[in-house]
């Protein structure tokens, strides 16, 4: 018996995506706001990171002898970014799927967007992490930090010794929970050698610090270059991120027909800010087999 087949292919459901469970948004502290004002750019009071000081003087008076030094206050500011995406659909006659397709794929590829431009500053926002200048508002808010690079000359290091000397540097700076922000190449590395641990949807390091696993991570330097044979981490202390709703542009079709093409093309977009308090430091670590200082071997 011979068999038929139909003659259009039955359109079925795609496979279900499932965004990375070890990325920036898995850290990052939601705080709730109470108006939309925080999307104009924010600005906060941190206090000292430093470690306490120590004196023997039994008698020491405020202000005077071992007891002079001052902790100094800072203002951080950071900027808003908007994320967004613009599939096209088509034929004409479709913009309740077309919707729904521009949020899907913003909701599938904000955060690997949000931690591109959280890394690099690719388009000006402040603060990021690939940096080498700090960068003073006309309010007197530190907008940006220059990174500071762990090992003299910026020096590419082993896996276990790169995590180790930043872990040192982090503890001493922040004193507290920081996190230290890898691409996956390095994260691989140091899994393979047994120095993370998963505690469900998070990932820590030995001092107990949250690790970003950052597919949107590209791995540059300060000044932005991309080394052949590693890659460029950066740790923090905590992360904010406040973020937006999802807002979809276009209410008919007549707004979001690109008539050249006869698509309909709708915008969804959600507008963030990113920022940290205290330290940011940086280091280059290398990667490849098992023996690191060999790329691919």
């Amino acid at each position: 018996m011979a068999l038929t087949f139909p003659t259009a292919r039955p359109l079925v459901a795609r496979p279900t995506r499932v965004t990375s469970p070890y990325g920036l948004f898995s850290v990052a502290q939601l705080p709730t706001e109470t108006g939309p004002h925080w999307q104009l750019g924010i600005r906060t009071e941190i206090g000292t990171c430093a470690p306490a000081s120590v004196t023997v003087d039994s008698c020491a008076v405020t202000g005077t002898g071992s007891l002079v030094q001052v902790d100094a206050m800072s203002t951080l500011g950071a900027t808003p970014f908007t994320v967004f995406s613009s599939p096209a659909c088509g034929p004409v006659g479709f913009l309740d799927d077309a919707r729904k397709y521009a949020t899907d794929a913003l909701t599938n590829g904000e955060q690997r967007a949000v931690e591109r431009e959280f890394w690099t500053g690719a388009n000006g926002t402040t603060p990021h992490l690939a940096a080498n200048a700090q960068i003073i508002s006309s309010d007197g808010s530190i907008e940006q930090t220059a990174a500071t690079v762990v090992v003299s000359g910026g020096a590419s290091v082993d896996p276990v010794e790169g995590l180790g000397l930043l872990e040192d540097a982090l503890g001493w700076c922040y004193g507290a929970e920081g996190v230290i922000h890898a691409p996956p190449s390095v994260v691989t590395a140091w899994v393979a050698r047994g120095l993370i641990r998963r505690e469900g949807t998070s990932l820590r390091s030995p001092g107990n610090h949250q690790v970003v696993m950052g597919d949107g991570y590209p791995g540059t330097g300060p000044d932005g270059s991309l080394p052949t044979g590693s890659r460029w981490v950066y740790a923090t202390g905590a992360i904010q991120l406040r973020r937006g709703p999802i807002e979809v542009r276009g209410s008919t079709s007549g707004e979001v027909v690109d008539r050249s093409k006869n698509d309909v093309v709708v915008v969804a977009e959600r507008t963030y800010v990113v920022n940290w308090e205290c330290c940011h430091l940086a280091i280059q670590i290398k990667i490849g087999g098992i023996a690191a200082d060999t790329f691919g071997a």
